[in-house]
């Protein structure tokens, strides 16, 4: 039996908005390893990367790219206490529990993903929480999105992905999920249709989404 309609969020720029990037971070952890790295090219990369261990996986040598990712990870959590979560956006995932299973699927790595989570005093309300696992391809790469579904009882066509980025928006397309893009910490979506720009909203927006698609028995 099949859940139905349901939701899936990105976390990093969705649910929170990281007001101390880590960028300029991972690439120094990157470099105590290899000091020839380009620093143009790989800080564009760690941009526009959805993983973190994918980032040390494609930069470094095998040999080295644990011990990069744990330093990683430590910093992650680290940064957690700067994050920055809206009132009107915790409120609004409240009220959306309620009427939709919840799901999280993020590049982030699980460990501070839960513990952000924990903090917001929102973790209960998601039925899924998923980070990397170091093992699934990263996002776009639609394997995990699908497996989850599968999981779950899930038709992808009966559900909502919100995002932040491109990546995101390309995982709907390769899954058969619909996509409604989150503007309401920075427009990253120039060109991309279905984006909501402001937390208030979010509610009509999704509301709308699943009054006019065509959803999947």
């Amino acid at each position: 039996m099949r859940l139905g309609k349901a939701l899936i969020f990105d976390f990093d720029h969705t649910i929170v908005e990281n007001v101390n990037s880590t960028d300029n971070d991972i690439l120094a952890i990157l470099r105590q390893f290899d000091e020839k790295l380009d620093e143009s090219d790989t800080f564009k990369y760690i941009q526009e990367a959805t993983s973190d261990y994918g980032i040390c996986r494609n930069f470094l040598k095998s040999e080295d790219v644990s011990t990069a990712y744990q330093l990683i990870l430590e910093l992650n959590i680290r940064k957690v206490d700067a994050a920055l979560y809206r009132d009107d956006l915790i409120d609004a995932i409240k009220v959306l529990s309620m009427q939709y299973p919840l799901f999280v699927l993020s590049g982030r790595d699980q460990h501070s993903l839960n513990y952000s989570l924990l903090k917001a005093n929102i973790f209960h309300l998601f039925k899924e929480i998923i980070g990397d696992d170091l093992l699934t391809e990263p996002k776009p790469n639609p394997t995990a999105l699908i497996k989850m579904a599968d999981r779950h009882h899930l038709s992808l066509q009966d559900c909502l992905y919100i995002g932040d980025n491109y990546s995101d928006y390309h995982l709907t397309i390769s899954s058969g999920c619909h996509f409604l893009g989150a503007a309401w910490y920075h427009n990253c979506l120039e060109g991309i249709p279905n984006v909501c720009y402001r937390v208030e909203d979010l509610l009509g927006a999704i509301q709308r989404h699943f009054s006019t698609a065509t959803i999947y028995k």
